[in-house]
Parts: structure tokens; sequence; C-alpha cells
């Protein structure tokens, strides 16, 4: 079955997918063009598609990070944005900073993905996540 961007938990699990694979040039045609992403273990964030695409690019491709978020539906929560198109994804998840030989550390995640009206693709415009454990 192909893949739909106008199914919001298709276009979630897309970007985990695609993130998990190290093809941060696929992921970042999931961005909105104003995306925020904040940084795990730092204070920084990128903001826009090609800055956090770059970022990714020359940070972790040699990492390839491991990001599995909770599957259990008690806790993976969606939540409408007030006032605009947006709808977060949050919940608890499991992070490796680096695919072979790191340790997993628990994190919770907020993803709020837009778009520009029913049936429109969904794109990721912010992604933060906290280190838990």
């Amino acid at each position: 079955m192909p893949f739909n961007q106008a199914d919001l938990d298709q276009t979630f699990d897309e970007a985990v997918s695609r993130f998990n694979s190290g093809d941060y040039d696929s992921l970042a045609q999931l961005f909105d063009q104003d995306i925020a992403w904040k940084m795990l273990h730092h204070v920084d964030s990128r903001h826009g598609r090609d800055n956090v695409k770059d970022w990714l690019k020359n940070n972790k491709s040699t990492l390839n990070p491991q990001f599995t978020p909770d599957t259990d539906p008690t806790k993976k929560k969606k939540r409408p944005n007030t006032g605009d198109s947006g709808v977060r994804i949050c919940g608890p998840a499991k992070w490796k900073p680096a695919k072979i030989g790191s340790v997993v550390e628990e994190l919770d995640y907020v993803f709020t993905f837009t778009r520009s009206g029913d049936g429109a693709p969904w794109f990721l415009i912010n992604a933060f996540g906290n280190i838990v454990s």
C-alpha cells in the first residue's frame, strides 16, 4: 500500500522510518519549510527545511541514531492545536544516539504536524524531545 501523506498516522510513521534509515534527503520532504528541530543533548535548535536536513546529514549520517516511539495507544497522544491546522503527536520513546554501540535513553517527544487544509498533506513543523533517563 503506498504511503498517504494526507493521513497523519502514516506521515508520522513514515517520518520515523526515514529518520531511522538515515535517509535525511527523503525525510526532509516531510518537513514544513519553517520546521524547528530541537537538539536532545544541547540547547541548540535548527530552523528551516534545508538547515535541518544539512545538519542531520553532516552530524548524524555516520551515527545513524534510532528513534523508537512507544506504540502503546494509551501513551501516544494526538492533540489538536487551537486556532490552526496543527496536531501534536507526543509520548514516550527510546533513543539511541548511534545505531551501533550506544546506550538506549528514554525520552518524551512532541512533534507538531501541519497542513493547509482538509485532505492536504501533513508536514512536520516542530520536533522537540526531552531526555528523561
